[in-house]
């Protein structure tokens, strides 16, 4: 039942997607216990492919980068 704490960041944005990193710590010692990431992109349905990322997306992303 305690809260954990958990650090992100965009670690790579690239044409059509971005790779967001975190790390989760410990309640208790407050040690990373995991690092991982993963990668997110838009789905474009109609057209069956990834939408790629405009201008003002890519922006606002790298604002989270470290």
């Amino acid at each position: 039942g305690e809260p954990w704490k958990v650090n992100w960041h965009i670690e790579k944005v690239s044409a059509a997607s971005w790779r967001v990193g975190y790390s989760i710590y410990s309640p208790v010692d407050h040690a990373e216990c995991v690092r991982a990431f993963t990668v997110l992109a838009f789905w474009d349905a109609p057209a069956a492919r990834l939408s790629r990322l405009t201008p003002e997306q890519h922006e606002l992303l790298a604002q989270h980068m470290l």
